[in-house]
């Protein structure tokens, strides 16, 4: 399931963008 790998990895980058707006 190559898409949903791709959703993760979406995800995973928000989470950061996320974190690194908080700091």
């Amino acid at each position: 399931m190559p898409k949903a790998k791709t959703q993760i990895k979406k995800i995973t980058s928000v989470q950061k963008n996320r974190t690194t707006a908080k700091k």
